[in-house]
């Protein structure tokens, strides 16, 4: 069963499409979607992961931040404290309806950021899906903007990756974030969000998680990470094509915590 709810907080509100599960022992997963994603597309692989999700059993919650999908607020106004304060909102708001175990799985700066808020705390297992993760000295962006705004299409190419020991790519902020490129055209986002992106570490939220963790990124992204969690890495090409194996490994990591 599909139903729609609210999360309201003084003067923003945000939208929760909710999966209602079977599961006799209460447990439940939060979805957070890319950045500039409505997690309620239908056609979106985190939409579809929920479904796959309630059929297992669990209830399922998909939440849109601010500034995403039926949530209220601009994207322009998002940042990393709006992000933070709603999946703080969105956890608060779970726990209180289930008692079991809470899943969170995030895709791209929403996941690193719930991981962030939520880290350190029992009956709670995580999952980031291609992960932000860009260490502050890979910047290499010109901030200047007018009006405290900039223009999404600058993000495309603007920050340096060690792919390999002795590799250096240019990658998209945007695609490290988890945006598509098609939801960014004609946007602005706020210089703010920009600027605390430049000295924030997500390394250091990850830390947070040492035993219910999983990790799906790309196999060329950051080989660093493994050092952190050996044997909790996954590694899938960024494609269409993976998508269908994120779900069923999702749900298969789930059952097993479970069990």
């Amino acid at each position: 069963m599909l139903a729609q709810s609210w999360i309201v907080n003084r003067y923003d509100a945000l939208s929760v499409s909710i999966h209602q599960g079977s599961d006799l022992n209460n447990d439940c997963a939060i979805l957070f979607a890319g950045f500039t994603n409505s997690s309620s597309d239908i056609d979106y692989f985190m939409s579809r992961l929920a479904r796959l999700l309630g059929r297992s059993g669990l209830t399922v919650y998909l939440i849109d931040p601010r500034g995403h999908g039926d949530s209220s607020g601009n994207i322009d106004d998002v940042t990393l404290e709006s992000i933070r304060e709603d999946i703080y909102n969105s956890f608060q708001y779970v726990t209180k309806r289930n008692n079991g175990y809470v899943f969170c799985i995030g895709h791209g700066l929403a996941g690193v950021l719930a991981a962030d808020v939520l880290g350190g705390r029992s009956n709670l297992g995580f999952i980031c899906i291609y992960p932000y993760l860009i260490h502050p000295s890979q910047f290499k962006i010109d901030l200047f903007c007018d009006e405290g705004k900039i223009d999404a299409s600058r993000l495309e190419s603007n920050f340096k990756a060690n792919l390999l020991d002795d590799e250096v790519e240019d990658l998209s902020l945007m695609g490290a974030m988890g945006a598509d490129r098609g939801n960014m055209l004609g946007r602005e986002l706020s210089i703010k969000l920009i600027e605390q992106l430049t000295t924030y570490n997500p390394f250091e939220s990850l830390e947070n998680f040492k035993e219910n963790i999983l990790i799906i990124n790309n196999e060329k992204d950051f080989v660093r990470e493994v050092r952190f969690w050996k044997g909790r890495v996954r590694y899938l090409p960024r494609s269409p094509y993976a998508q269908e194996k994120i779900m069923r490994l999702v749900v298969d990591k789930i059952n097993k915590w479970v069990k």
